[in-house]
């Protein structure tokens, strides 16, 4: 609870809470505001390049404590939707090299469909590389 006067000032710090008394010079005001801190999770590993340990956290997914095995079992889901989804993010934040490591080029061929929402930033590349691709005649017509 907090109550205000004319002239109260509160200076608020991550959770230090400093009051100051009221400059009207009669009863005193004070006020108190707490203010909560909201960390950021950490995280138990450091991020890798090495995609062949599948105990490291790869440096694409930097935003969840997942080891490279754990990638890999979402990559080979049943479920066409979460498998597009990190094919996508692969696509999206891994290096051009590192994401013919993960994938397979006909998965995301005929994955694309559903992989190309997820794309972000980079659908733009990876529509003019396909589309490349196709116009050499190296894939075939969707």
């Amino acid at each position: 609870m907090s109550q205000a006067g004319s002239g109260s000032n509160t200076i608020c710090r991550g959770s230090q809470v400093r009051e100051a008394r009221s400059a009207s010079g009669g009863k005193a005001t004070w006020i108190a505001i707490r203010q909560t801190e909201r960390q950021a999770p950490t995280m138990a590993r450091a991020l890798s390049t090495n995609l062949d340990d599948p105990a490291a956290r790869p440096y694409f997914v930097w935003d969840e404590d997942l080891t490279m095995a754990e990638v890999r079992t979402r990559l080979a889901s049943p479920d066409r939707r979460e498998r597009a989804l990190w094919m996508a993010r692969v696509m999206r934040e891994a290096r051009y090299r590192d994401v013919w490591k993960l994938l397979r080029l006909r998965d995301v061929v005929a994955d694309y469909a559903a992989i190309e929402p997820h794309l972000g930033r980079m659908r733009a590349f990876w529509r003019w590389l396909l589309d490349g691709w196709r116009d050499d005649g190296l894939l075939p017509e969707p």
